[in-house]
């Protein structure tokens, strides 16, 4: 679920992404969404492998609302706000909102998993 000046926007079919929706420009938004990670468990190599797998695995997992004020944003511009999972044990979890014609950072924000 996502937020944006905390109304609710409509949920996108089950495993796509939003279609394109309006927000107003020139002014920050409020924006809450909901970030969902669980890092998969597939081991069959014995019970302390499993342990050990079943702890990063938890460590990595993110199910959190995630808010942020996001700076004002062009009229006419297309943007894409992405959730990154980082790499090793823990990873770093990122929300990142860039200008999709160039590409550009707008905002970065990097938060806990719990």
């Amino acid at each position: 679920m996502v937020y944006a000046d905390e109304i609710e926007l409509p949920a996108p079919p089950k495993k796509t992404h939003w279609e394109p929706f309006l927000l107003p420009a020139g002014e920050p938004l409020n924006i809450t969404v909901h970030a969902y990670y669980q890092q998969s468990n597939s081991s069959n190599d014995g019970l302390l492998v499993a342990l050990v797998s079943s702890a990063i695995t938890s460590s990595r997992s993110v199910d959190r609302d995630v808010s942020f004020e996001c700076p004002p944003l062009e009229a006419g511009k297309n943007y894409k706000l992405e959730f990154r999972k980082g790499g090793g044990k823990t990873g770093s979890n990122l929300l990142v909102l860039t200008d999709t014609s160039t590409r550009q950072i707008i905002y970065r924000l990097e938060f806990e998993s719990k």
